[in-house]
């Protein structure tokens, strides 16, 4: 699905003393005790290969002849995974990379992170529910018809959504897979889940066109947080667990 919105273009690695500057200033959000976001952009001009070590993050075997952007993205998001743990008072850890690429917490802790265009974010949480998180940058005219096509549904279709709106609509059904597909087990489409109404600014509200498991029945109503920064929206959606 990602690819969709996946633009960015692979950068030559840079020399060991610019290393410094490949993460920026990390932004911690806790909004209780169970619940942290964490945020922060990354320079791929600054990334080198050296930087797992300097990090202490060890790099997965399938990521040795991944290019330069897919080894940037996974090393920013554990270092912010590792920030996140931390900052609800557990033990630093790092999340296992489960056989389908999501990564598997720590007992006790359900979570999800999301890259775009240098920026990463990573969602926590230690409260009985799962969690997406998503982040995207406004779509271009040629994403947009690509999210017209193959993101919407008929009846969203007919709803006129704009540039900023179409990108919302994506965000949000990226943050619901995410968030669903831990109970549902299963690969599902965006044609299961629907607008209710046109996204405001800080809202998208969907409706699950058809029963995905028994705790995800049709007709389950499903509010995703919005959030804009300039280009950038950031998207959470929250499901309780039986």
């Amino acid at each position: 699905m990602k690819a969709l919105m996946d633009t960015i273009p692979n950068s030559p690695k840079k020399p060991s003393d610019l290393q410094g500057a490949f993460l920026g200033p990390v932004e911690t959000r806790l909004s209780s005790q169970d619940d942290v976001l964490v945020l922060a952009t990354y320079d791929l001009a600054h990334f080198e290969v050296g930087l797992f070590e300097q990090y202490g993050v060890p790099m997965e075997p399938t990521l040795t002849k991944a290019v330069a952007k897919r080894q940037a993205e996974y090393l920013a998001a554990r270092v912010l995974a590792r920030t996140a743990i931390t900052a609800l008072g557990r033990e630093a850890a790092l999340p296992i990379k489960a056989p389908t690429g999501a990564p598997i917490w720590p007992t006790g802790l359900h979570g999800s992170i999301s890259h775009a265009h240098g920026t990463v974010g990573v969602w926590l949480t230690q409260a009985p529910v799962s969690v997406g998180l998503d982040i995207e940058t406004l779509a271009t005219a040629n994403q947009c018809k690509a999210i017209q096509r193959v993101v919407l549904t008929d009846n969203e279709r007919t709803l006129g959504l704009d540039a900023r709106a179409l990108t919302a609509v994506f965000s949000a059904k990226e943050a619901i897979y995410k968030a669903l597909h831990p109970v549902v087990g299963h690969r599902f489409g965006f044609d299961c889940a629907d607008l209710i109404a046109p996204p405001t600014e800080e809202l998208a509200t969907l409706r699950l066109t058809k029963t995905l498991c028994p705790d995800c029945p049709k007709g389950t109503v499903l509010p995703v947080m919005l959030r804009w920064t300039g280009a950038q929206v950031l998207t959470q959606c929250k499901f309780a667990l039986q």
